[in-house]
C-alpha cells in the first residue's frame, strides 16, 4: 500500500515540476500503475517492475528515469533492487548525455501531506560520497549439470 500511494503522490508530484504534456500516463511504467489506471486505448503496454524505475519522460531535451522510494515516516535507508542498480550504473556511465536516473523519496506517503525529497544518481560520479551502500537486492538462478 505504501508503495502505490508512493507512486500516486509522485505521479502528481512529477505532473506539476514537468507539467502534464511531458509526465503523462504513459509515462508511470511500474506495474502499481495498472492498480491506479489502467492502460489508454491504443497506449503501448511498456508496463513492468523489471526497468529499475517507475517513471521515464523526456523535458526539455532531458530523458528522465525516476524510481520512486515511499515510507510511512521519514525513514533515511532504503534497498534497491537488481534492476534499479543495473538501470541506474548504466544511466551513470552515460555521464555527459541527456539521460538521467534520480531517486523521489517520498516520505509520509500515508499521511495528507507527503514530503518529497529529490535523490542523486548513488552510482553517478559526485554522488557516490553522499550515499552508504549497505546492501543490494539480486536474484539468482542457475541450472545444474545432471549427474
Amino acid at each position: 500500500m505504501v508503495g502505490i500511494l508512493g507512486e500516486m503522490h509522485a505521479y502528481r508530484f512529477l505532473q506539476q515540476e514537468f507539467g502534464k504534456r511531458s509526465v503523462r500516463a504513459s509515462a508511470w511504467v511500474s506495474e502499481s500503475r495498472l492498480k491506479v489506471r489502467p492502460l489508454v486505448e491504443g497506449e503501448k503496454d511498456e508496463i513492468s517492475d523489471g526497468h529499475g524505475f517507475d517513471f521515464r519522460f523526456t523535458h526539455q531535451g532531458i530523458r528522465w528515469h525516476v524510481e520512486v522510494k515511499a515510507t510511512k515516516g521519514d525513514d533515511t535507508s532504503f534497498d534497491l533492487s537488481a534492476s534499479e542498480i543495473e538501470a541506474a550504473k548504466h544511466i551513470a556511465r552515460r555521464r555527459g548525455d541527456t539521460w538521467r536516473w534520480v531517486i523521489l523519496r517520498v516520505r509520509r506517503a500515508l499521511s495528507a501531506e507527503p514530503m518529497v525529497d529529490w535523490l542523486p544518481n548513488p552510482f553517478e560520479e559526485g554522488f557516490k560520497k553522499y550515499y552508504r551502500l549497505n546492501r543490494g537486492d539480486m536474484a539468482v538462478s542457475y541450472s545444474r549439470k545432471r549427474t
